[in-house]
């Protein structure tokens, strides 16, 4: 059904395919990241390395916040936004990698 009217508008049922596995692939991996094996650190601070990031959530203010460093240029990333919870932050920074991809008409 979705499948058919996804596969007639992209006028390609295994580009539409590929964009729903991805999707699916996406929403699985966003749901798992949290439980992911995060280091802990003395200050309370968690930290990841995943797919050449290095990812670090830690307290800030009333709240919690994160900071992405590219491992293969050195780029980073610091949000200015607080979150209420270590796992909050956790899916933010996981968005701010991996943005779900919307198309624009």
């Amino acid at each position: 059904m979705g499948g058919d009217c996804a596969a007639l508008m992209e006028q390609s049922s295994e580009a539409a395919a590929r964009r729903a596995r991805a999707m699916k692939n996406r929403a699985r991996r966003r749901k798992n990241w949290t439980a992911r094996a995060w280091k802990v650190s003395a200050n309370g601070s968690y930290s990841l390395k995943a797919t050449g990031n290095l990812i670090t959530i830690f307290p800030s203010g009333e709240g919690w916040t994160f900071t992405v460093v590219r491992v293969l240029d050195d780029r980073r990333y610091f949000t200015a936004l607080t979150f209420p919870t270590p796992d909050e932050a956790m899916l933010a920074a996981f968005d701010h990698i991996w943005p779900a991809k919307s198309r624009v008409m």
